[in-house]
């Protein structure tokens, strides 16, 4: 467990890539839109800032993708839109050392660092109450790559893409949920609550997702990507 926590795994940092890659093409098409006026990203669960192995953690790794948007557009002349970095973690050491990190490299100009280590599930209706009142030109980006999944209320989620302005990017235990579904919801133990509280607020009683037949994880995350989506817009996971 110890080595897991110290040092980003091969399937972590392929979520980083795509998470660093998603950026990038973020930042750069909401620099120019019009009528866009300000870009918000979320990293709920932020983690350490540079691990054992040298590898830096989301909340660094959108820091630098923000310094490097910035230094392109500022080389091609076009104006920069302000950009805010907001990062929690439960463990206000790591949320600290992100902090030394990021302003030891120097902040660019029009970003705003925000830090919080706050309850995750307090923090979704601190963070939903923002977006409703913020101005309708602002863009929202939420980062979600859990402990597990106990803190994840689809309702919340759901919540969250209804006003139009907000993207999510989710990372589930997809193979472990996939494995243990039909379980969860069959026996009553504290170990299967969470995930049958997922799976029985995000589908009704007549949905697949709720039968105890075995499901192809194909059907499986199909499922779930539907189960997020409102009025076109769902969550990238």
């Amino acid at each position: 467990m110890k080595d897991s926590l110290n040092k980003i795994l091969p399937h972590s940092q392929a979520k980083l890539d795509l998470y660093q890659k998603y950026l990038e093409k973020y930042f750069s098409i909401l620099g120019l839109a019009k009528g866009i006026s300000k870009i918000n990203i979320y990293d709920l669960f932020s983690g350490t800032g540079i691990y054992e192995d040298g590898k830096v953690g989301s909340p660094i790794l959108a820091f630098q993708t923000i310094k490097d948007n910035r230094f392109f557009f500022t080389k091609k002349n076009w104006p920069l839109k302000p950009i805010s970095l907001f990062i929690n973690d439960k463990d206000s050491e790591k949320v600290e050392n992100v902090r030394f990190i990021i302003e030891e490299k120097g902040l660019p100009e029009k970003f705003q660092l925000e830090c919080k280590s706050s309850d995750v599930i307090e923090l979704f209706s601190e963070i939903t109450e923002r977006i409703e009142v913020q101005d309708g030109r602002e863009r929202n980006l939420l980062f979600i790559d859990p402990y597990g999944y106990k803190t994840i209320n689809p309702h919340v989620m759901r919540k969250l893409l209804q006003n139009g302005r907000t993207e999510i990017i989710l990372f589930l235990p997809i193979s472990f949920m996939h494995r243990f579904k039909n379980i969860s919801l069959k026996e009553d133990r504290a170990c299967y609550n969470a995930l049958n509280e997922f799976v029985t607020s995000l589908f009704p009683h007549e949905h697949p997702m709720r039968e105890p037949e075995h499901l192809s994880i194909h059907d499986f995350i199909g499922y779930i990507t539907k189960g997020f989506t409102f009025k076109g817009n769902n969550l990238l996971c």
